[in-house]
């Protein structure tokens, strides 16, 4: 960009903080601002944008550059959006200014420049003949060793320029602090501000007075009650905190330090943005597992193994010995017809060989073998069925974890209940990577050598959706 030279244009970059991905067709939102020389931000005098390319330079918009907006050493663009959950920077976000006929130099094909003009004068060949004998008769042996301690590889600097330099906001103070405020699930986090200060031969020294700091958030304007008062741990050293909670607002933080130092303010600015990380996408395949678990529990309240064991005593394995209470068997109890209240069979059918009691029960003739199917309505007494109240004993490592077949690790949607939790264990315990350019996400093998299922997340405004997995 030319210094102090009309019909140029500043450009900035309109982005999603959560997806990083360019925002396009926002140019009625987006309002742009200048600093000149780490000046004051002013509001540009253009205010509407337009975007280059919504296909080929989808976020990239431009504005017109008065004349006195580009008359700067240094011009700072930035911008922002009332567009809910976009961010505006300046690109680039600082501009050097070149001299407004830097352009115009001419250089022939053996790289010498066409001298043109000299003092705005038409030069012919003769004019520099004989103002290149001027300076050789001007070039006194003094003079030159004058020239000979200038012995630098560009520009030489003035006396102003070296102070000018000394004196530059970005080289006597630099304000700092991460790039990211990650918003915490709840209570809150708190990051550092810091700020330093040095003399004009840039060695560290403490301003005149503490600086003062300032937050402003994009969407939430002043944040003063997040910032902690300033501590100064070493010379030249300033340092906030700054606090995010849990219910703060997902936006672009600018933080603006003033500080004296020998009588001169200097100021300078810098970003972070406040975002929202997901740790662990919950998505519509966990959701289908954890309901498939719920529907496979009782109604009634589980009871734990306390209560287990002082109901019914020690669970029992199918084919242990059943041991009743004294007093549990009766002759009233086994009368011809006498049936006992409904049990829960392990097995999917019981065969009682004992039977002769039950045999009109259950239609068969006295002597001969009943069987009773799982999930009848009632079972007759004989020998074998334990009554409630009974005490049942299961013999000692007659259920241990070795006997609970644990799946093998599978792709794809799990379809039996311990496949399903090991599944939502494998999302806590395993690897997974998610594609910010096409949003899908996958959970690796324990291995990390494999997919074991995929999904694919999309925004759209401010609804993200993730398919469900596959």
């Amino acid at each position: 960009m030319f210094k102090n030279v009309a019909g140029q244009k500043f450009r900035v970059f309109a982005f999603d903080p959560t997806t990083g991905l360019p925002v396009s067709g926002d140019a009625a939102n987006i309002t742009a601002y200048i600093s000149k020389d780490y000046g004051a931000v002013t509001v540009l005098a253009d205010t509407s944008a337009a975007e280059e390319q919504a296909t080929n330079g989808k976020g990239y918009y431009l504005f017109d550059a008065a004349q006195a907006e580009t008359n700067a050493d240094n011009v700072n663009v930035t911008g922002k959006s009332s567009t809910s959950n976009v961010v505006v920077v300046g690109a680039p976000a600082s501009i050097d200014t070149r001299p407004a006929n830097a352009g115009l130099m001419s250089i022939d094909g053996s790289g010498r420049v066409d001298v043109g003009s000299v003092g705005g004068t038409a030069q012919t060949a003769r004019d520099i003949g004989a103002d290149t004998a001027s300076l050789v008769g001007r070039l006194t042996a003094a003079r030159a060793g004058y020239l000979d301690n200038l012995n630098v590889g560009g520009v030489v600097a003035s006396q102003a320029d070296v102070i000018a330099l000394n004196q530059s906001a970005s080289r006597r103070i630099i304000l700092t602090t991460v790039v990211q405020y990650e918003r915490p699930e709840s209570g809150t986090t708190t990051y550092t501000v810091e700020a330093r200060t040095y003399d004009g031969d840039g060695a560290a020294t403490n301003a005149d007075t503490t600086p003062t700091l300032t937050a402003t958030g994009a969407v939430s304007g002043s944040l003063a009650a997040n910032l902690s008062a300033a501590t100064n741990p070493a010379t030249g050293v300033y340092r906030w905190t700054y606090t995010v909670a849990a219910a703060a607002v997902t936006e672009q933080i600018r933080f603006d330090v003033s500080a004296a130092i020998s009588a001169s303010t200097f100021t300078l600015a810098a970003y972070t943005q406040v975002v929202d990380v997901v740790s662990a996408t919950w998505t519509t395949a966990d959701r289908v597992m954890l309901t498939a678990i719920n529907g496979k529990l009782p109604v009634n309240n589980i009871a734990d193994q306390t209560l287990l064991a002082a109901a019914v005593g020690t669970p029992m394995q199918a084919g242990s010995t059943v041991v009743l209470t004294d007093g549990s068997v009766t002759t009233a109890k086994f009368a011809a017809g006498a049936t006992v209240p409904r049990v829960t069979l392990v097995d999917t059918t019981t065969t009682n060989t004992d039977a002769t009691a039950t045999a009109a029960a259950a239609g068969a003739a006295a002597g001969a073998a009943v069987t009773t199917a799982h999930g009848a309505g009632s079972y007759a007494t004989a020998t074998g069925f334990a009554v409630p109240g009974s005490a049942m004993t299961l013999a000692d490592g007659a259920i241990t974890e070795a006997k609970i077949a644990t799946p093998a690790e599978a792709a794809g949607i799990p379809t039996g209940i311990l496949a399903m939790i090991r599944r939502l264990f494998e999302r806590h315990t395993n690897k997974r990577t998610r594609n910010r350019t096409t949003g899908v996400q996958v959970l690796r093998n324990a291995a990390d050598a494999g997919n074991l299922e995929a999904a694919t997340q999309s925004t759209a405004g401010d609804t993200d959706t993730i398919t469900a997995a596959s």
